[in-house]
């Protein structure tokens, strides 16, 4: 069964994949509603709805992160992650980290971590975590501390 495919395995009508892109949309912009949604539909079954969420958000990023938008930037850095695209990955979400993106700053640092996307690499995991605290993330404080 294709990551496109329902649980029937039947592509989605466009009625459908309309509204889960305004269930993603939403999520994203903070809907505690949609945001529950999701992560019950990923946890049924994670691998195939994560890779469907992940090509969603890049259909919909896609040109918004092209205009320079930087949460749009961060949502494909975050989506090519979840589709194992390293490079991809990394170059999506370094652009907003760099300038100040602190949840691109978590991510960059998380991918670096012992189970992390791009390799287990502790100097780049500290390097951005230190980044984030130093913006101001009271959580990345705390993990230097």
């Amino acid at each position: 069964m294709g990551a496109g495919r329902n649980l029937f395995g039947k592509e989605p009508g466009k009625k459908e994949q309309e509204a889960f892109k305004e269930l993603v949309r939403n999520a994203d912009a903070g809907d505690g509603d949609a945001k529950e949604q999701l992560r019950q539909m990923i946890k049924s079954d994670e691998t195939r709805q994560g890779e469907r969420l992940a090509r969603t958000r890049i259909e919909i990023y896609t040109q918004a992160a092209y205009q320079g938008d930087l949460q749009a930037q961060y949502w494909l850095g975050i989506s090519y992650a979840r589709l194992l695209d390293k490079e991809a990955s990394l170059e999506w979400l370094t652009g907003p980290a760099k300038k100040g993106h602190v949840k691109a700053m978590k991510a960059i640092a998380k991918g670096y971590g012992p189970k992390g996307v791009y390799g287990y690499r502790r100097d780049e995991q500290r390097f951005w975590i230190l980044k984030a605290a130093e913006a101001g993330d009271a959580r990345s404080q705390a993990d230097m501390g």
